[in-house]
């Protein structure tokens, strides 16, 4: 049968051993071959997941180093596929543990960001890495990207093995800045153990208590996934270890006004347990009663809890309005016909939540407006 590359591809894709190895002896040259993708050897047996394939390429003399057309060499294949015993083979060939792919990150960014720990081979990556806190092209540590994808186990051998968990990434963010928003409570508490600064500030003036409560994060190419429930354990966490509660950022915001805007009930309760100021002003001359009705938020028990702290329901924003002109003239959300309006226990019979809710604010501005009693001397 003829060795033509094309029968080649199918044996590498195909796992059949025999027929790869008859081909390069017969046309050595083959060892270099790159498909329209420009994927070589390696990478075909990488994407096929057959490691004796891709032992006998390798050791025919086919080449680590090109990317394909998709800008990936076939290490990161593995890494993204968590092939931990491909990865090592690579590595036994001369895979370079320190070189930069075309997003400027290294082996060690990889293997963090997709917690590549069969056969220990995240400390087989590390061993070899030079530099345990090389940045990627945002300026991100190994520990950043490990901390922000839940890579618990990477994150444990890194801050083992010395990283440096208050390294800053271009946007002054610490390790500790993207655990928070993600809900990730235990490598939170591992970054705080050994020596994070809780009250660390980026440059936009977020502290980790802030991110949490905001869940976002910046530098990272996927959006923060912190939930209510994961986010009142960082949020305990974080204030346990004595996070400044009534921090700003750049726009004036504190974490109070983060857990409003996302109707974090339990997250509000304990920030204002813990003693957060609900009176507070942010720099668009909004309470948290604007943020509220701002964000739509329908949780009678979360309005009436600020409601009660006092705050200036009649205060006014940068735009002259109150919280009850913008709660009253927000676009109303549509339920479907098969839909519910669930009523909350606390609820009177028969109002919905923006009916409830709109008493409240117009009951707290009655009080708020009442002269007071006139004291009657007989």
């Amino acid at each position: 049968m003829e060795a033509s590359p094309e029968r080649l591809v199918h044996a590498v894709q195909s796992g059949d051993i025999e027929a790869v190895q008859e081909i390069l002896n017969e046309r050595p040259e083959l060892v270099a071959f790159r498909d329209q993708a420009d994927n070589s050897l390696v990478h075909l047996a990488v994407k096929s997941e057959h490691l004796d394939i891709l032992a006998v390429v390798l050791s025919a003399g086919a080449s680590l180093a090109p990317e394909n057309d998709a800008g990936q060499t076939a290490m990161r294949i593995a890494i993204e596929a968590a092939l931990g015993g491909f990865v090592r083979l690579l590595l036994t060939y001369g895979g370079d543990v320190n070189a930069l792919d075309s997003d400027g990150q290294s082996l060690l960014h990889l293997v963090a960001m997709y917690n590549v720990i069969e056969d220990d081979v995240h400390l087989e990556v590390m061993s070899h890495a030079l530099n345990l806190d090389v940045r990627d092209a945002n300026g991100n540590t190994p520990l950043h990207l490990a901390a922000a994808y839940e890579s618990l186990e990477v994150t444990i051998a890194l801050i083992d093995a010395g990283a440096d968990v208050n390294a800053r990434n271009d946007y002054e963010a610490t390790p500790l800045h993207l655990a928070a928003p993600n809900g990730y409570d235990t490598i939170v508490q591992l970054l705080i153990q050994h020596g994070a600064d809780v009250n660390a500030v980026d440059s936009d003036g977020n502290t980790p208590l802030i991110t949490a409560t905001f869940v976002t994060q910046s530098a990272v190419g996927h959006f923060a996934c912190g939930d209510p429930a994961s986010q009142a354990n960082v949020v305990n966490r974080l204030l346990e270890k004595e996070a400044a509660i009534d921090s700003m950022n750049r726009n004036g915001d504190t974490a109070l006004f983060g857990a409003v805007r996302n109707d974090f009930g339990d997250v509000v309760t304990k920030l204002l347990a813990s003693g957060a100021s609900s009176q507070h002003v942010n720099r668009r001359e909004e309470t948290v009663l604007h943020v509220a009705a701002r964000a739509n938020v329908l949780s009678v028990n979360l309005w009436s809890s600020l409601l009660l702290t006092g705050v200036d329901v009649a205060a006014l924003d940068r735009f002259e309005r109150s919280c009850y002109s913008i709660w009253v003239s927000r676009p109303k959300i549509v339920v479907e016909e098969d839909g519910e309006n669930p009523v909350e226990a606390s609820e009177p019979a028969g109002l919905t939540h923006e009916e409830h809710i709109t008493q409240l604010l117009e009951a707290a501005l009655l009080r708020q407006t009442m002269p007071p009693p006139q004291l009657r001397i007989y």
